[in-house]
């Protein structure tokens, strides 16, 4: 009998402590309970009267309630009732204590009223800690059971939200591909019809119009490429501290003379490996979501702070990031706050609370890709009326001495008089860009496919410096293509023109080592400095003039 009750007795030392309710409205009743349950497994909590279990009941949860059946005011039989009226209390098993043995109408009537034993006394102690054991076990278990159910319902809205995510992202990266090639092919022209007049003329505006809702079209896309995380990002080792500090007369600017900004940095914080364009972007879309909470002015805080997360820390539990070092950016407001529902929905694309034209939907959910594609989560805290809180983790990376920034000028003009192999399967694009080098003095070899290409590489007798290539293309896409010629002329450079890359040359949005990459959407503005920059990359690794 002894080992058995040992048994009964042995609990996990990792087995939370469980809430037993004593009612009985005679002190020698509780001690004599009390006595017998005593247990470092059980937490013994009593009552005095029914009024106070039911008080008792509001305030803690109960694995199992021991009910004097005779009690002044409510009696046993009443205080149960109430209990199993109740839909929070009405699962918790009640054993009735009582004297009365024969009458069994009595015990009918406990029975009905919702007991699911009764200990009768007087008592044998081993039956009464049994019985204790088994319904705390219970408890028990079925705590493990609905946190498990829980877990298995968290779990199935991850999946469905990487569903969702991966259903946005293939139909980002198909209207980026094509949107980008049409928009690029408007801009192009555009911007070579503007040219032709001067500033004043009404059709210079109008073109100037046109150029600039090109411009918002590509930002949309982009956005969209950025939430699904599959836009370019190019990361670098960088101290937060400094890019907060480099934008802040920019920010001042854009919040107004009506809210104030404080900064709160950590003099050593920690560097982290990301792109810094995009994280200027983050700053830029928690800053401005700030200001538009307070349309009567206000503060906003920009914290930057060394974080250690651990695996039992309560702070942020809601983060899915591994325990480790972080550098953490919080951006808080004075605002006035979101209820739990806009709370809910504040990442997804397209919503919003602000009125009809007055914003997109895709600035949190901008945020929230790109600090996700940098390994990293974000956590919001907000009430209403008392303001948000938004704190984005980055993983720290190991200390290492960060080179100074230093501007360099070009050292040769954006000009040039190399050849040039451009491949481009969209007509529109092609002509536009053929346009731009051939205006900048450049050789232009032109084909509209992979195959036309190579056909157009191998009849061509000349020397090519220059391989400009889309990326995604029927057939052969410009990764293969690149691979091919390359392998038979190993001094000729790539430079890869996208909208959208589909992880041909970027493995999740990440440019591999090596490769260089111009968007569709800067082609006018950039791409006669980008290849300068590829045709010297080349000549430096070389040794020797790529015109050789």
């Amino acid at each position: 009998m002894a080992e058995k009750r040992e048994k009964l007795e042995t609990v996990s030392a990792k087995e939370p402590r469980v809430n037993i309710l004593l009612v009985d409205d005679r002190v020698d009743g509780l001690l004599a309970l009390e006595a017998v349950l005593s247990s470092p497994e059980w937490n013994l909590i009593t009552a005095r009267s029914g009024q106070e279990a039911l008080t008792q009941l509001s305030e803690t949860e109960f694995a199992a309630i021991l009910l004097d059946i005779q009690m002044p005011g409510l009696d046993g039989f009443q205080t149960a009732a109430r209990i199993k009226d109740n839909p929070a209390w009405k699962d918790i098993p009640i054993l009735f204590i009582t004297a009365i043995h024969q009458d069994t109408s009595y015990i009918h009537r406990g029975y009905k009223e919702g007991a699911v034993d009764y200990i009768f006394k007087p008592f044998d102690p081993y039956i009464l800690r049994s019985k204790i054991t088994v319904f705390a076990e219970l408890y028990r278990k079925n705590a493990k059971l609905l946190q498990a159910q829980e877990e298995l319902r968290r779990k199935e809205e991850e999946l469905y939200q990487a569903r969702k995510l991966e259903a946005i992202g293939k139909l980002a990266g198909g209207v980026a591909h094509d949107f980008n090639n049409i928009a690029a092919g408007i801009l192009g022209l555009s911007e070579e019809l503007r040219d032709m007049f001067e500033p004043g003329d009404r059709r210079y505006e109008d073109l100037n119009e046109i150029i600039k809702a090109t411009h918002r079209a590509f930002s949309l896309t982009r956005q969209l490429l950025v939430y699904a995380r599959r836009q370019v990002i190019s990361p670098e080792v960088l101290n937060l501290n400094a890019v907060v500090l480099d934008m802040q007369g920019m920010l001042s600017r854009l919040i107004g003379e009506d809210v104030q900004m404080n900064t709160d940095l950590e003099p050593k914080l920690g560097l982290i490996n990301a792109d810094r364009g995009y994280l200027e972007q983050v700053v830029i879309n928690l800053v401005l979501n700030a200001r538009d909470a307070m349309p009567e002015g206000g503060v906003v805080t920009i914290k930057t702070s060394n974080v250690q997360l651990a695996a039992d820390s309560p702070q942020d539990a809601d983060l899915q990031l591994l325990p480790g070092p972080y550098v953490a950016l919080t951006v808080s407001d004075t605002g006035c706050g979101m209820n739990d529902e806009v709370l809910s929905h504040i990442f997804e694309p397209f919503f919003t609370t602000k009125e009809r034209d007055n914003g997109t939907g895709l600035g949190l959910a901008t945020v929230y890709g790109i600090v996700k594609q940098n390994g990293g989560d974000i956590a919001v805290h907000s009430r209403p009326g008392s303001g948000t809180r938004m704190s984005i983790y980055l993983p720290r990376v190991v200390q290492e001495e960060l080179k100074p920034i230093v501007e360099k000028l070009p050292s040769e003009p954006a000009r040039g008089s190399e050849t040039i192999l451009l491949v481009e399967d969209e007509h529109l694009v092609r002509r536009v860009v053929m346009g731009i080098l051939r205006k900048n003095g450049y050789t232009v070899l032109d084909a509209g496919s992979g195959p036309e290409a190579v056909e157009l590489f191998e009849r061509y007798q000349g020397p090519i410096d220059l391989l400009i290539t889309d990326v995604v293309m029927p057939e052969l896409n410009g990764r293969q293509l690149a691979d091919l010629i390359v392998a038979r002329r190993p001094g000729v450079a790539v430079l890869y023109m996208s909208g959208y890359t589909k992880d041909i040359i970027a493995r999740r949005g990440i440019l591999e080592p090596g490769i260089h990459f111009i968007e569709k959407s800067e082609i006018c503005s950039e791409l006669t400095n980008k290849v300068r920059q590829v045709l010297q990359a080349r000549r430096q690794q070389d040794g020797v003039s790529v015109l050789n």
